[in-house]
């Protein structure tokens, strides 16, 4: 999306709108998933529709075929304040920043952070 925006792609005649109308559809849910994964790629589309809307210029959306942005380009504002509390209290409170594990290969009593946090 973001090298769509900056490669200017709306300029790009026929591959550029295949690039921009194709970036929304790729996220769709897929007929016939299991409740709960439909559940989370739901989410993940509209979260999707959301930051697409905030980052092509209106205009640009607008020339396009996309899915409505209302209200979902209101999604990372309002998601903006979460993420912010979250990452303050976990720097700022010890038990709620990263868990940390002794490793093998450190020396003993060394701890490391846990991959993937």
């Amino acid at each position: 999306m973001f090298a769509a925006f900056v490669k200017r792609a709306f300029t790009a005649g026929a591959d550029g709108e295949e690039l921009i109308e194709s970036y929304l559809p790729a996220f769709e849910p897929k007929g016939g998933t299991p409740w709960r994964k439909r559940i989370r790629d739901e989410i993940n589309y509209r979260a999707q529709i959301g930051y697409t809307g905030v980052w092509l210029l209106p205009t640009t959306y607008g020339k396009h075929n996309m899915p409505r942005r209302f209200p979902w380009v209101l999604h990372p504002f309002l998601q903006a304040p979460v993420v912010f509390s979250m990452e303050t209290v976990r720097r700022l409170v010890p038990p709620a920043g990263p868990r940390r594990r002794p490793s093998p290969a450190a020396p003993s009593g060394e701890l490391v952070p846990q991959r993937g946090r």
